[in-house]
């Protein structure tokens, strides 16, 4: 069976969520409760102060060429590539949805 992969954006003060839906067509969505999640957003910095460990140049792009042998091949060609499709969760798609209300309210 093949490695299936869905990628979806999140709040930062959203610890877990079973399902991400399409950016526009909210009625297109995927159940993700079985999904192995990985967070991708760290802090590194506060007040100017770096709060991470340094880690060496070469251990960051082998991470990023292992990450790339996850993505198909056609994501990543040049010609005709593949949209990458990314879900939101319904949280974030609530709060996008009452920012664009109240701009559209104000006109």
């Amino acid at each position: 069976m093949a490695d299936i992969r869905q990628d979806g954006i999140c709040l930062d003060d959203e610890d877990h969520f079973d399902v991400i839906y399409h950016p526009f067509r909210p009625e297109k969505n995927s159940n993700i409760a079985n999904f192995k999640r990985v967070g991708i957003v760290m802090q590194v910095m506060k007040k100017g102060i770096t709060s991470i460990q340094v880690r060496d140049p070469y251990k960051i792009a082998q991470y990023v060429r292992d990450g790339l042998k996850n993505l198909p091949d056609e994501h990543k060609r040049f010609e005709f590539p593949h949209i990458y499709r990314v879900g939101i969760s319904r949280k974030l798609m609530d709060l996008r949805k009452s920012l664009i209300e109240g701009i559209n309210s104000s006109f």
